[in-house]
């Protein structure tokens, strides 16, 4: 036990006693398949979505005319007025347009490029979504079959207990042997661990269906 401490203290990152009392999680089965919750994948289709819209609104503003005004502030001698004596302030002021014609003739196969993006990011999103549903359907499946084969294991428990109580009458009667109680002592014990097994597998199971749905 005090290696199995040391271990899950060392992937926890947290001191675990070598006399720390361990319990089953108590994990409720969900009747039905859980919604499937803000998967990472699907931040990170929206976040890449979300560059190709900036890239096109870019794109289309690149094409544009670009209008400024301008002001401009003189004192000299001469001023403007050439004409007069003495120093002078004058000022220019004026509207300055400006446009990339080159544009018009990349901006078509840019948006084009972007749009194709677009479209493969949709269907990237549904092709997800659908996998995501599908294993999160087929989880479920087996938490509920795991659920199932644990009522049946508490059966065959019970039942080998039976089993086993009835052959220790008979050996103490001497209508049995010590080997069938031997065998039947076996198989109670093996039906425990076999309902232990199933157990673990269920709460594994269970754990990898919230981290399906991002619970």
């Amino acid at each position: 036990l005090a290696s199995y401490a040391e271990t899950l203290s060392a992937l926890t990152g947290t001191t675990i006693r070598p006399d720390a009392e361990f319990l089953a999680p108590d994990e409720p089965v969900p009747g039905s398949v859980p919604a499937l919750g803000r998967r990472p994948e699907l931040t990170l289709i929206a976040a890449r979505e979300e560059v190709v819209r900036k890239k096109r609104t870019a794109a289309a503003a690149a094409d544009l005319p670009r209008v400024s005004l301008f002001f401009q502030g003189i004192y000299g001698e001469p001023g403007l007025d050439t004409m007069a004596d003495g120093a002078a302030s004058d000022y220019i002021a004026g509207l300055r347009v400006s446009w990339n014609l080159g544009s018009l003739y990349t901006l078509p196969g840019n948006l084009a490029e972007l749009d194709a993006q677009k479209r493969m990011l949709e269907n990237e999103r549904e092709a997800f979504l659908l996998n995501a549903e599908i294993d999160l359907a087929s989880k479920h499946r087996e938490v509920l079959r795991l659920k199932d084969q644990l009522a049946g294991d508490a059966q065959s428990i019970a039942l080998r207990k039976r089993i086993k109580a009835s052959t220790e009458v008979r050996v103490a009667n001497g209508a049995s042997s010590i080997p069938d109680l031997i065998r039947d002592i076996n198989a109670e014990n093996l039906a425990v661990q076999v309902k232990a097994l199933h157990e673990i597998q269920l709460q594994l199971a269970l754990r990898e269906l919230k981290t399906l749905a991002n619970d």
